[in-house]
């Protein structure tokens, strides 16, 4: 067939370059049936890039027509090689094939009438390329989560709908930002080490990122470096903790706070008496543990109820919150039970002007409806590291020391004696 087609002196040295072709090269001849209408056609030669991308062998293809290979091939595919074939107008375009299970882009022209030349290239790997874009573009943008696409020099290259959302800026102003834009400036010294993480390993991690109106918040990142079309990027998943952060406080302030009163609870407590220790050991400092609780608390839930009982719990911290200083800590250890630790005190006697304040603090009567309970306090003392030198035995002592001021007149305390611990 090249013979027909080319200069004989060039057809050795022609077909060596045709053979040499990256693109796949058929010459064919139409055939039509007796109204003119092109209905099968029939290889006449290949080259060695056609034989390769389809798994045919020479013999088993040349002389062959298109149905004897493929008898379901498309009608369409034969018209549009027949109208080249034809009238000599050539043609481009994209083919797939079932029985190859490959994609082409194929470009057509009629050397002659009745016969044409195809040349294609197979795209299959860029259009499985594509479909993956595709699939992962719709995944971005149905995502929750904000997606960024961010270059090595921070700039935006692109964002899905949830990030527009998320900073309140468009498409087109995203893409005018660099990460530092949207990120506090508090973070910007932990930047470099993060993005040669996520450039190295992946990394997850939490910042501070900023909207477009100024406004603050909590986010967790999940970022990644990658290579896209030979350039690097790094793609950043960020989701708003915001709830996740408050969620976080409020189990701590629970594990740490009364949620009757509002003040440190015994875990709190015992903490705080544990670094009270510390610090007073170091610097050979002395502190107050007092240990107060309200005479015949039972007996003013019994006779007003609990409703009135947990109002005037409520009531008895708030007063003496008011009383103490800011270096102090009030807890409530349960119940009736409250413990103020009450640090750099110089001598025991030092504890004496709050314990007096907490007395007065309660000649007036707690109201709980129209009801007016008069509420009795006693406090027992104990001085670290006089009365001990751990928070058992602070606690034990002052505790000893307050049943024994329960022995006194209304209104009373008692610094913790050797001979206390028996009471």
């Amino acid at each position: 067939m090249f013979k027909e087609l080319i200069c004989p002196n060039c057809e050795e040295s022609l077909q060596k370059i045709i053979n040499a072709m990256c693109e796949g090269y058929a010459v064919n001849e139409i055939i039509c049936d007796d109204n003119g209408r092109p209905t099968n056609y029939r290889f006449m030669e290949v080259n060695r890039s056609f034989l390769q991308m389809t798994g045919f062998k020479r013999e088993d293809i040349l002389g062959k027509t298109v149905k004897d290979i493929s008898p379901n091939i498309d009608a369409n595919l034969i018209d549009a090689y027949g109208k080249v074939a034809l009238t000599g107008s050539p043609a481009n375009f994209e083919n797939y094939s079932e029985l190859l299970d490959k994609h082409f882009r194929v470009s057509v022209f009629s050397p002659k009438k009745g016969t044409f030349i195809t040349m294609f290239t197979d795209i299959s790997e860029m259009k499985r390329t594509e479909e993956t874009l595709k699939k992962h573009k719709l995944l971005i943008e149905c995502a929750q989560d904000a997606v960024l696409y961010v270059k090595d020099d921070g700039m935006i290259v692109d964002a899905n709908e949830a990030a527009q959302w998320l900073y309140n800026y468009t498409y087109e102003e995203l893409l005018q930002l660099s990460i530092h834009d949207i990120r506090h400036p508090a973070t910007r010294l932990e930047f470099e080490r993060q993005m040669k993480q996520a450039d190295k390993y992946g990394i997850v991690f939490e910042c501070i990122h900023v909207r477009k109106d100024g406004s603050s918040f909590p986010v967790e990142v999940s970022a990644k470096g990658t290579i896209i079309e030979n350039r690097g990027i790094r793609i950043h998943i960020i989701r708003d903790i915001t709830e996740r952060k408050l969620a976080e406080e409020k189990i701590t302030y629970l594990a740490n706070y009364d949620s009757l009163t509002g003040i440190p609870n015994r875990a709190h407590l015992m903490h705080e008496l544990d670094m009270s220790i510390q610090r007073a050991s170091r610097g050979e400092d002395k502190f107050a543990v007092l240990f107060f609780d309200i005479d015949k608390f039972k007996l003013i839930n019994d006779v007003y109820g609990h409703d009135a009982g947990d109002k005037v719990l409520q009531t008895v911290s708030a007063r003496v919150q008011n009383l103490i200083r800011k270096i102090d800590t009030l807890g409530r250890l349960g119940g009736d039970e409250f413990i103020i630790i009450q640090p750099l005190i110089e001598k025991a006697e030092d504890a004496l002007p709050l314990v007096h304040r907490i007395f007065k603090a309660f000649d007036e009567p707690i109201t709980v409806g129209s009801n007016y309970i008069k509420v009795i306090i006693s406090v027992g003392i104990s001085i670290y590291p006089d009365n001990g030198e751990d928070k058992e035995a602070l606690l034990s002592n002052a505790d000893n020391a307050m049943y024994a001021a329960k022995k006194e007149k209304d209104n009373s305390y008692k610094f913790y004696t050797k001979k206390d611990a028996s009471v």
